[in-house]
């Protein structure tokens, strides 16, 4: 061969490979992706494994951690992994590694299965985007979970490390249903396991959800009421409502569905939210709605004021209750076994009136040295009336079972709400999660 040729092709190879990145991780051996603690561990449902799960990357190149992430997800129960840094953990979760090229997280296990599984997945940064396919390496870390005794935690990822204060509950068809953070979760278990509402899409938190016999009807912030017959397919129902902004109440019946807006007031429907009517009360938001065994309609506006519309709407009364019965701003508005109304408000203060009279019994909790203590959340069960009391040092549940003195429950977590089965069972809202007892 001509030597000018060799000499060529001997430069062109000697450019070519300095050209060449030095950075490229195809170029380097990949790293082992091993467990390095908490595998094969046994907990409880709805609880932390007593250790944490450890994930060591031994690099063999000199591609920095920083370089690396890693993705983890349950693969075998409704158990969830969080790190640090979440507020609610994503079915696909990613996390980075420490200088000592180590990943540790906590495993709460979830509550459907004994035999439990988490995968964790190896990417380069930058390849996270392109799915399972992208990943270098991956680990499974199998745990087995027991039934608990007494208060345990409910499993269903919406909830982990989250604060559970002002929760709405409602059952239907024995079914549990939760109000959260703005979305609605159902348990068929008596809410032990929890799932997210099938089928319903809509783009703005729910303020309310409320059935009647047709079916299921949710109100959110922007896109008013939406109405399902077999709770997955959904189809808004706001023909002839107008300005919908700020709802603040609604009360679904069979004949006949109240809906209020801040701005343009209380609406009707007779043929169940397929048209709507405006009601002409008063130009003031109405804050709360109850319909009297009797027929009549109670409804409180924000001066507060008590409105009573008869049995059909048309014809309104309004009345202004005594400051000893009612503080501040009403929270909570039910109608008790004896139809007497039970009135919880600011200072913590329930109240029980006759509807004739508007006058009657007061039960106050209130602490002079706490702010913004209020009573909502009025329950019955067995003739007695229960209510939870907020923002004081003894808030709680209380009741006239017990001659209005706290429940004692021996739970160890703050209560931030409750709701009453009829066999006297209790769900509890606390500071990480929705608890119920286990026998």
């Amino acid at each position: 061969m001509n030597p000018k040729i060799i000499l060529v092709i001997v430069l062109a190879t000697v450019f070519f490979e300095g050209c060449r990145k030095t950075n490229d991780p195809q170029t380097y051996e990949k790293p082992e992706f091993i467990v390095a603690g908490g595998d094969h561990q046994t907990g409880y449902f709805g609880a932390l494994l007593p250790d944490s799960i450890v994930i060591q990357l031994v690099p063999h190149s000199s591609i920095p951690y920083s370089e690396y992430r890693i993705m983890f997800r349950t693969v075998q129960g409704n158990g969830v992994i969080v790190h640090v840094d979440q507020e609610f953990p994503d079915p696909y979760s990613t996390a980075r590694l420490d200088s000592q090229w180590k990943l540790k997280v906590p495993w709460s296990l979830g509550c459907d299965r004994i035999d439990q599984a988490a995968r964790f997945y190896l990417f380069m940064r930058g390849s996270v985007n392109a799915g399972m396919k992208g990943a270098l390496d991956s680990v499974t870390i199998t745990a087995t979970a027991m039934k608990p005794s007494g208060w345990a935690r409910s499993c269903g990822p919406q909830f982990f490390y989250s604060n559970l204060h002002s929760v709405l509950f409602r059952s239907c068809r024995e079914k549990v249903y939760m109000l959260n953070h703005g979305m609605i979760f159902s348990s068929a278990d008596g809410g032990i396991n929890w799932q997210t509402l099938e089928g319903y899409t809509g783009s703005s938190r729910v303020v309310d959800f409320q059935f009647n016999s047709s079916g299921m009807f949710i109100l959110n912030e922007s896109e008013g009421m939406s109405f399902s017959a077999d709770l997955k397919t959904w189809h808004l129902i706001n023909n002839g409502i107008q300005r919908k902004y700020i709802p603040t109440a609604l009360l679904v019946e069979d004949s006949v569905i109240y809906l209020n807006y801040d701005e343009s007031g209380l609406w009707r429907s007779r043929d169940n939210g397929q048209s709507w009517k405006s009601v002409q009360v008063d130009w003031r938001p109405s804050l709360l709605i109850r319909r009297h065994p009797n027929g009549p309609i109670y409804l409180f506006d924000d001066w507060p004021a008590l409105y009573q519309l008869d049995s059909n709407g048309e014809a309104w009364w309004r009345f202004i209750i005594n400051p000893i019965y009612l503080k501040g701003k009403p929270h909570d508005l039910a109608i008790d076994p004896a139809g007497n109304l039970v009135i919880g408000s600011d200072q913590a203060l329930i109240s029980i009136l006759t509807p004739g009279s508007l006058t009657g019994e007061t039960h106050s909790f209130y602490q002079s040295n706490t702010s913004d203590q209020y009573v909502d959340n009025i329950q019955f069960r067995n003739g007695m009336t229960y209510c939870m009391v907020n923002g004081n040092d003894s808030a709680g549940i209380y009741s006239s079972e017990n001659n209005w003195a706290r429940v004692r429950l021996d739970f160890p977590r703050p209560v931030l709400g409750f709701f009453l089965f009829p066999d006297g069972t209790y769900l509890l809202p606390s500071d990480n999660g929705i608890y119920y007892y286990s026998h």
